[in-house]
């Protein structure tokens, strides 16, 4: 939505385009329904069993999903996510979806993958009682006044306006080359962007 906006596209269209982009697989509302599904599937699992039975899947270089909705992002934990789900998880009931997301997430935490948003939103939809097909509908709409913001603030200001992440910041990979090995072997302790 801020590409578009920076772009030049009219106001009028911002939010059909945020709408499409989060109806994706990639941490859009497919995922939400996928994890729904999931949860509902091994609410009667241990958690603990299933996170080391699941092998990692790659959805893009440097990302993992041990499910749908849990996994890495920018390859490591996202912690909007599990700030979010702790904030849920203190008023939710107990043996609930949350509950058990929460545990599944604690189980996966030490190869490196915890709570993503869309899983997130898809343990509250399921603990209001909703199915999957609602809760990836309610993670589109409770995202939008979001992405109609970030669309406002860079209509008409174009492209050079993007909060891109500076240069120094960025590693460059050949093609092949892993984005874990890149960040084994820089110094500097700044949020990188792996291309």
């Amino acid at each position: 939505v801020m590409n578009a906006a920076a772009s030049g596209t009219r106001s009028t269209s911002l939010a059909s385009i945020g709408l499409a982009t989060l109806g994706g697989d990639h941490l859009g509302s497919s995922e939400v329904e996928r994890c729904m599904h999931f949860i509902a599937r091994h609410r009667g699992t241990d958690p603990q069993a299933l996170a080391a039975a699941l092998p990692g899947v790659a959805p893009t270089p440097g990302d993992i999903r041990v499910a749908p909705g849990f996994g890495t992002l920018f390859g490591d934990i996202d912690p909007f996510a599990a700030g979010l789900a702790e904030l849920f998880c203190a008023t939710a009931v107990a043996n609930g979806a949350l509950d058990w997301g929460n545990r599944f997430a604690a189980a996966v935490r030490p190869g490196g993958s915890g709570w993503l948003v869309p899983g997130v939103a898809a343990a509250v939809a399921g603990e209001l009682g909703f199915g999957p097909a609602a809760g990836g509908m309610l993670y589109q709409l409770a995202s939008l006044p979001g992405l109609m913001a970030h669309g406002l603030e860079m209509a008409g200001q174009g492209i050079a306006a993007m909060p891109f992440v500076p240069d120094q910041l960025y590693t460059m990979l050949a093609p092949g080359d892993s984005p874990a090995g890149a960040r084994q072997g820089r110094r500097d302790t700044g949020r990188h962007q792996h291309l």
